[in-house]
């Protein structure tokens, strides 16, 4: 494949995973109006403007994230509102009892959504949805349709709560006795159906049962009159305000790799960081594919000791150092004779003389002084020829 194909390839394929992760993007864009009204949160389903909005009314704010079983007298503040909004883990048994002791010896509750009907069923009502058919509540104070709020649930008074076997700690659900009080309607649709119920029950705090968290929203608090609403019934409910996020999945336990996935799945910035991962990884899944044949390794050979050889003669006939030729010949010789192989200092005449003077034989002598002969500058292609054969008599002479 060619690099011009290729590089067409890698571009289509850029462009149909960004739609295809774009359109995913945009859908979890519009998704997160469904998000948990966790007040983490700061998306059009998330309660975070209660939060500081209460906070800066002077209204103490905390947020709980662990088991309800932990909330005991030492760690739950005297008098606090707790707040559960629409618990996304839904309620169990175990949790519904000790709301209801909690009402009765510390301080007020707030419950909201159907995730709470585990509970509310301890005070006689539940929260029923719509079925996707939103009613108009008719806020106090706002007359007309303006800044109405809507919600998509209501509040019905609840079936006698029975015993029945459980997720509870023990394996059974204990025993959640229903504390019937008086009831005021606070907050109710157009068609005066009960959305928010103030419960008094004879013994033990307020409690507060709403049958939507979404009329809690950050969406709902900036665009309805349900904002001053919501500020006036918390600030005046308790001296502190404690919500509930363990239910919502913040549980104390988590880590920095949890939470950065997690934020990066809900907002957008997320989506394109997951996008520009996905691209790259393809990218170069891309580039590392073999699109031809496998090429042959270029075997590079070694050159002889002859054409190293010939080389040099060229080179030395080229610039005429038929004197050098000679020289270098000579010392080879009196290396290869020394002991040490190492070369001599003296000067190369006078080695070759003491070298005449010292060999035995005939043929050495003679070969020795023409090598004497030989060292006299001004020398020729022959005499180089005739300087090898005289070395390589007095070699074959004088070798051990």
């Amino acid at each position: 494949m060619s690099t011009r194909a290729l590089a067409l390839l890698s571009l289509v394929t850029f462009v149909a995973l960004g739609v295809v992760v774009a359109s995913l993007s945009v859908g979890g864009a519009t998704d997160a109006v469904g998000q948990p009204p966790s007040t983490y949160l700061a998306g059009p389903g998330g309660a975070s403007a209660l939060a500081e909005g209460l906070e800066r009314t002077g209204v103490t704010v905390s947020r709980w994230r662990r088991p309800l079983r932990t909330l005991t007298k030492e760690t739950d503040r005297p008098g606090s509102l707790l707040v559960l909004l629409a618990p996304s883990q839904g309620l169990t048994a175990t949790d519904a009892e000790r709301l209801r002791q909690r009402a009765v010896t510390s301080g007020p509750v707030f419950l909201a959504g159907a995730g709470a009907n585990r509970a509310m069923e301890c005070w006689g009502w539940v929260a029923i949805p719509r079925g996707g058919d939103s009613i108009r509540v008719a806020l106090p104070g706002v007359p007309g349709p303006e800044q109405a709020a809507w919600v998509g649930s209501v509040l019905a008074p609840a079936p006698r709560f029975e015993d029945s076997t459980s997720d509870g700690e023990d394996g059974k659900a204990p025993a959640c006795r229903t504390l019937r009080g008086k009831a005021d309607t606070l907050l109710a649709t157009v068609g005066n159906r009960p959305v928010l119920v103030r419960v008094r029950p004879p013994r033990g705090s307020e409690v507060y049962l709403l049958s939507d968290a979404a009329l809690l929203s950050n969406r709902a608090l900036r665009r309805t009159a349900a904002g001053p609403f919501a500020l006036d019934l918390f600030s005046g409910a308790g001296r502190a305000v404690v919500f509930d996020e363990y239910h919502h999945g913040y549980d104390d336990s988590g880590n920095m790799f949890q939470a950065v996935h997690a934020w990066s799945l809900r907002s957008p910035w997320g989506w394109a960081a997951w996008q520009l991962v996905i691209v790259g990884l393809v990218a170069l899944l891309a580039i590392a594919v073999r699109t031809g044949p496998i090429r042959s390794v270029i075997v590079r050979t070694r050159r002889s000791s002859i054409e190293h050889v010939r080389a040099l003669a060229t080179a030395l006939q080229a610039a005429r150092g038929h004197d050098v030729a000679v020289d270098l010949l000579i010392r080879g010789l009196r290396r290869r004779l020394s002991r040490d192989a190492r070369p001599g200092r003296e000067p190369v005449g006078a080695w070759i003389a003491s070298l005449a003077s010292r060999v035995r034989t005939a043929p050495a002598r003679a070969a020795a002084t023409r090598l004497m002969t030989l060292t006299r500058p001004g020398r020729s292609v022959d005499d180089v020829l005739a300087a090898a054969h005289a070395v390589e008599d007095v070699w074959q002479e004088l070798r051990p």
